[in-house]
């Protein structure tokens, strides 16, 4: 079955109807079981890949990344990710440290996983 894409909200980027959540990488699975599953969602069409700093204390984006290493496919795939509370002055350090971990120089989706109350909305997005 191969999976239909669509355009993600105004960004011009295109991405599968269906996403990859990366959650149990690293968790409850291990590195080459992940790189199965990624494998497979490629083979299927599925584009949007979604991960988070909080994910396994980053070992999901790092399994990610090794694989994204490994298969050459970044080109193939939308790479979102998530920073998580405390937010503040935090999320461009937190950026930093998931690009390492992704092993990569552009995340295509940055999302804030949850609300962090104690910081200003002007704040986190600035």
């Amino acid at each position: 079955m191969l999976v239909e894409k669509r355009q993600l909200g105004r960004t011009g980027l295109s991405v599968s109807s269906i996403g990859l959540g990366c959650v149990t990488f690293g968790r409850e699975i291990d590195a080459e079981q992940s790189y199965r599953v990624m494998d497979h969602a490629i083979e299927r069409g599925i584009t949007l890949f979604d991960t988070a700093e909080a994910y396994a204390a980053g070992a999901s984006e790092t399994v990610v990344g090794e694989w994204l290493k490994r298969s050459g496919k970044r080109d193939a795939i939308v790479l979102a990710t998530k920073a998580s509370p405390p937010l503040g002055l935090r999320v461009e350090e937190a950026a930093e440290a998931s690009l390492r971990r992704l092993q990569t120089d552009v995340i295509d989706v940055y999302q804030v996983h949850q609300w962090d109350a104690e910081t200003p909305l002007e704040e986190t997005m600035e």
